[in-house]
């Protein structure tokens, strides 16, 4: 049985992350794909089968929430994704502009600075698509 809820939850994550990545997407860059690929099927069971799927949130809050957390720990390839997933579920660019400016006086100002350089990257490559 556990495995089948084990199963089930795996499904239920990769559900989840092509619903907000695309199903093309595959959790975790080019090394976590190649050298711990054990470490990406974690990653669709836990953080997106379990974290991402639990109702009390939605999708459009989580993703602020990620947004949020990604920028302050300066983690910016993977806020790159997420600023992607944002318009994607219904944030506007206006909006991920101020609440990246609102992180200044508790992160500081080179943490927003160097979010909203992400963020233009972003919004650069949309255009050119």
């Amino acid at each position: 049985m556990a495995d089948e809820t084990r199963g089930d939850q795996f499904q239920q994550g990769l559900e989840k992350r092509a619903s907000l990545f695309g199903p093309q997407s595959k959790p975790g860059g080019g090394g976590t794909q190649g050298l711990a690929p054990y470490y990406s099927k974690w990653i669709v069971e836990n953080v997106f089968g379990d974290i991402w799927s639990r109702p009390a949130l939605g999708d459009k809050t989580r993703v602020m929430i990620t947004m949020v957390a990604l920028a302050m720990s300066h983690q910016y390839p993977q806020l790159k994704g997420y600023f992607e997933v944002a318009q994607r579920v219904g944030w506007t660019k206006e909006e991920i502009v101020e609440a990246m400016v609102q992180l200044a006086p508790y992160g500081g100002v080179p943490t927003v600075h160097n979010a909203l350089d992400v963020l233009q990257g972003v919004l650069t490559e949309e255009e050119g698509k």
